[in-house]
C-alpha cells in the first residue's frame, strides 16, 4: 500500500532526525529534512512542507552554507511551483541556480536550468524555455552527469510535444531513452 510506504519513510525520517539532533550532526537533519519536504510537497501538504521548510530556513540563516541555502531556494520554489504561483517559484530557481554554481556544482545548477525551463514552457514563454533546456543539456553534458542530460532531453521533448513538432519531440524523448 502507498499510503503504508509512505508513512513508514516519515517515521524513518523523523527517526533520522531525532538521531542528528542527538548526535549534534547538522548536515544529516538539514538532509532529512530536505528529504522530508520533498516527500510532503509531493503529497500535497503544503502547511507541513512550509513547517519544514521554516526549520531549513533556520539552518540556513545561522550557516555560512551555501549548499544548503541553494536546496533550501529550491524546495520553496517547488512548493511555489505546486500552490500555482509560478512567478515566485522561478525566482527561486534562478537564485537557486546562482547559489549552486557559486558552489561548482553544475550538476545542480543544470537542474534549476530545466526547473525555470519548466516554469517558463508553462507560462507560454516557449523560446526561453527552448533555450533554458537547450542550456541545461549543454551542462549536464559537460558535466557528464547522464541522470540530468537524460532528464533535459526528456524536458525538451516533451517541450516540443507541446508545441506540435513531433519530429523533434521523437528525436528529444529518444535520445533521453539512451541515456
Amino acid at each position: 500500500n502507498d499510503q503504508e510506504h509512505a508513512e513508514a519513510a516519515l517515521s524513518g525520517i523523523d527517526q533520522a532526525i531525532a538521531q542528528a539532533d542527538a548526535l549534534k550532526l547538522p548536515d544529516l537533519r538539514f538532509e532529512a529534512l530536505l528529504r522530508l519536504s520533498t516527500i510532503l510537497v509531493n503529497r500535497g501538504r503544503s502547511k507541513d512542507t512550509e513547517a519544514v521548510l521554516a526549520k531549513m530556513q533556520a539552518m540556513v540563516e545561522s550557516s555560512d552554507n551555501q549548499r544548503w541555502r541553494a536546496q533550501w531556494l529550491h524546495e520553496r520554489g517547488v512548493l511555489e511551483r505546486k500552490l500555482g504561483r509560478f512567478e515566485q517559484a522561478r525566482a527561486l530557481f534562478v537564485q537557486a541556480r546562482t547559489q549552486f554554481r557559486g558552489v561548482g556544482d553544475q550538476v545542480m545548477e543544470a537542474r534549476e536550468m530545466n526547473s525555470i525551463g519548466n516554469l517558463d514552457g508553462r507560462t507560454g514563454r516557449f523560446s526561453d524555455a527552448v533555450a533554458m533546456h537547450g542550456d541545461a543539456l549543454a551542462l549536464a553534458r559537460k558535466a557528464g552527469d547522464k541522470a540530468e542530460t537524460a532528464r533535459s532531453l526528456r524536458m525538451l521533448g516533451v517541450l516540443y510535444l507541446n508545441l506540435d513538432d513531433e519530429e523533434l519531440a521523437s528525436r528529444y524523448l529518444l535520445q533521453a531513452l539512451e541515456h
